[in-house]
């Protein structure tokens, strides 16, 4: 249930700050085959599903969150994206803080686009801190019906 997602998705966060610095990473917050009411998270670590070896230790990081948490030092923004479940993009913001760095959001995409975007490299794309008011303008503009 998104409900009880915060927690652990900041603690997601923290634990991505603390992964080499040398890997880029992105999350997807999204749970594709769950129902709507449900979100959770995708994490890519470059560009791929994570090894057993990265996932271990971002399982142990998450479950072993340091406080105050250590500075983020990756000079990569960590790529972002969301489903359109209503939970997604509060669950980013909380992400984003638990991350504390700079974050480049993709909005509205599928997991193959995060992987896709998550293990280039984009010189001039704007990277920034989110702030709620950057998710809903992002959000509402780059929603569209068909």
């Amino acid at each position: 249930n998104a409900s009880e997602l915060p927690l652990a998705v900041y603690n997601l966060g923290m634990a991505l700050r603390s992964l080499p610095r040398s890997k880029s990473l992105g999350v997807m917050i999204t749970a594709s085959h769950n129902d709507w009411r449900d979100n959770g998270v995708k994490v890519a670590v470059d560009g791929h599903i994570p090894n057993a070896l990265d996932e271990k230790k971002i399982v142990s990081l998450m479950l072993d969150v340091q406080d105050p948490p250590p500075p983020n030092t990756h000079k990569a923004p960590l790529t972002v994206g969301v489903d359109n479940r209503y939970s997604s993009l509060y669950l980013c913001r909380i992400l984003c803080l638990g991350w504390g760095g700079s974050t480049r959001f993709i909005g509205l995409c599928s997991t193959p686009q995060l992987h896709l975007f998550s293990s280039q490299s984009y010189p001039n794309h704007k990277t920034f801190n989110l702030s709620i008011s950057d998710l809903r303008s992002h959000w509402t503009n780059n929603l569209t019906l068909a």
